[in-house]
């Protein structure tokens, strides 16, 4: 199964080269295939120990963050997520906190906690150009998801690398910008088992495009959203119409990302809809 996911991931045609592991941090990864290496650990959380890794994606640097759940490693490994967060306004502080580089950030720190807490292998790519990811140009295109998705993908490219990882079972989540991110990333035929996306916010070129993705995806969004309105996970929808294995849910509320009671019920939605498509 791991030879499939690296086929898959060298159809994409992603030039990637060759990165020096790092001689400071205990190593989490693999030497058998060059261009992946970790770079830093980070402090460890009730939920997860993490650290930082450094890839290439189109000859450019770019980091991601892996949280590995503290608990029992089931016998082929921990199942994956890969997160994919949305927009940032200044992406070079996309991560910090407090002026610290402390990936993911505040308003996402929560996310790998849950879904670690929940036994999941969490990646969190920061995307060219945010963070200290090289690319900064990209982020100012109009079509910089496109791009962004390529990192992703280059990212999966190295699942195998990863000891603890469950190539098997490999999920996707996104929110508001990362969803329009995993919908590209879907596009290219990756085999992630289902796929959750909140408030995600595709435009109408893109929109034209995903009839072909045959991943199961869950939908989650406010109806009075203040930053993406509700109408564009509808689109979604629509545009996956011949489809029985995409749900939306809808909940009372202004929020972008979900809070509170609602936080914790889109929570369970996932985990519960990854579970009906997890391998033993």
């Amino acid at each position: 199964m791991k030879r499939q996911w690296r086929r898959a991931a060298i159809a994409t045609g992603l030039l990637l080269v060759g990165a020096c592991v790092s001689q400071h941090a205990h190593r989490e990864i693999t030497d058998t295939h060059p261009g992946i290496s970790q770079v830093a650990t980070l402090e460890p959380t009730p939920s997860y120990s993490g650290y930082v890794v450094e890839y290439a994606s189109d000859a450019l640097r770019v980091h991601a963050l892996v949280a590995i759940p503290d608990q029992p490693m089931p016998k082929h490994g921990y199942p994956v997520l890969i997160v994919n967060h949305g927009y940032h306004p200044n992406p070079p502080e996309y991560g910090f906190a407090n002026g610290r580089n402390d990936r993911p950030g505040d308003y996402y720190r929560d996310i790998p906690r849950q879904f670690a807490q929940a036994g999941y292998l969490v990646l969190m790519a920061d995307y060219r150009g945010h963070n200290t990811s090289e690319g900064y140009a990209f982020t100012q295109r109009e079509d910089a998801t496109r791009y962004y998705a390529r990192d992703v993908l280059a990212l999966i490219q190295h699942l195998d690398d990863i000891q603890q990882a469950d190539t098997r079972n490999v999920f996707m989540w996104g929110h508001s910008m990362g969803g329009a991110v995993s919908l590209r990333v879907l596009l290219d035929n990756t085999p992630v088992r289902a796929a959750s996306l909140w408030a995600s916010a595709p435009r109408d070129a893109l929109l034209a495009d995903i009839g072909s993705i045959s991943t199961p995806i869950l939908l989650q969004h406010a109806r009075q959203d203040h930053a993406v309105p509700y109408a564009r996970s509808e689109a979604i929808v629509a545009a996956l119409s011949s489809r029985d294995d995409v749900t939306l849910l809808a909940y009372d509320s202004t929020a972008h990302l979900f809070r509170d009671q609602h936080y914790q019920r889109a929570l369970v939605a996932d985990l519960q809809f990854f579970q009906q498509f997890r391998i033993d």
